[in-house]
């Protein structure tokens, strides 16, 4: 089903194009139609896309079991309904395979960790191997101009999944929303869990890769400059995270701007700075309060609240240049109850669904 488009909207977006007018945020939100609770967005040219889904069960990156159970969760609550509901074509790439990754690594327990002058990182070589795994497929996923979505998992996925853009589209900028920096490296982490250091591992001149056992393949991969990322959401930051940000100038939004400023001025300086490139969505879980989602392994209070989760998705839709989304840190078995754990899951759906398209009006 699909709504008739104006012939008066047709006349003034022509009137507006020709007064150089067109790329302005405030019209392009004005661009959509309507059709129940989906938004049908005329930027995607009125055709849905072909989202590749692509399950990544990584739990290696951090201490909790069951993060990994995630993508199966995340599917059982209705995503791919939601996808179809929006008209969205679905490629389902299935949960990548990590085993032959994870040969030499204790699951259960405590993991090997890596140790040397240059600082330390547990399992390092079995998250390098599946990051590699995850970035290969979403090259070729972006390379067939497909939508990439990558269900975790713990956040460590993200420095495969957002190579994988870069290796395809080596301009896009990424959009960090978390309650976590993930900017420490095994030099400066004090925990040595890596899904605290994706950011850290996919600055440009920020490590030496090939120093990092798993990470080797890094050496020749584009990576990110310092000025194609913005954090929204931050609140739990270590001290050399804070020193990082500072030194590197990196566009950050703590909580405490979000309370100053409000959710839309932060988005929308955080979309004007990043400018008009592709981009990425790096969405965990735990940026949003943990009185509303209580599965998931590092909460902190003082979060996102629902509304304000959601209109951070809605507005990154309403640019069009959305091109690949990572949803993170969902962990059934951290939650009071399985109830507990399935309402966090259906909160990472509603978010999925709302960068995708869905909207109130």
């Amino acid at each position: 089903q699909k709504c008739a488009k104006s012939p008066y909207l047709d006349a003034a977006w022509a009137m507006l194009a020709s007064a150089g007018l067109r790329s302005t945020r405030w019209w392009r939100a004005a661009e959509h139609v309507t059709v129940g609770r989906r938004r049908l967005s005329q930027n995607w040219g009125g055709a849905p896309l072909t989202v590749s889904l692509i399950g990544a069960p990584m739990r290696l990156g951090q201490p909790f079991d069951g993060v990994e159970e995630a993508p199966a969760l995340l599917r059982s609550m209705g995503l791919l309904d939601e996808l179809r509901g929006l008209h969205h074509r679905i490629d389902e790439c299935g949960d990548l395979d990590f085993s032959r990754s994870l040969v030499g690594t204790s699951v259960a327990g405590n993991a090997e960790t890596w140790s040397s002058k240059i600082g330390q990182a547990q399992s390092l070589a079995a998250v390098g191997r599946a990051c590699e795994q995850i970035a290969r497929l979403v090259k070729e996923k972006q390379q067939a101009a497909k939508f990439t979505l990558v269900l975790g998992g713990d956040h460590s996925i993200s420095a495969g999944s957002l190579a994988g853009v870069l290796q395809a589209k080596p301009d896009a900028r990424v959009l960090w929303i978390d309650a976590h920096a993930d900017i420490n490296t095994p030099r400066t982490s004090s925990s040595g869990s890596i899904h605290g250091m994706p950011i850290g591992l996919l600055l440009r001149d920020n490590v030496d890769h090939r120093e990092l056992p798993g990470f080797g393949w890094l050496a020749t991969s584009p990576l990110l400059d310092t000025d194609r990322i913005v954090y929204i959401g931050l609140r739990d930051l270590d001290p050399d995270e804070v020193a990082i940000l500072r030194e590197k100038k990196i566009k950050a939004f703590s909580m405490a701007h979000v309370d100053k400023y409000g959710i839309g001025k932060v988005m929308e300086d955080a979309i004007d700075y990043l400018g008009e490139y592709p981009l990425c969505l790096s969405f965990d879980i735990d940026a949003v309060d943990p009185s509303i989602v209580a599965a998931t392994g590092t909460k902190v209070r003082g979060g996102l609240t629902y509304r304000e989760s959601h209109y951070v998705c809605e507005a990154i839709a309403e640019t069009g240049r959305l091109v690949h989304m990572d949803m993170v840190e969902v962990n059934p078995r951290l939650g009071l109850s399985a109830q507990a754990g399935r309402e966090t899951a259906d909160v990472a759906v509603k978010l999925i669904a709302s960068a995708l398209g869905n909207s109130i009006l």
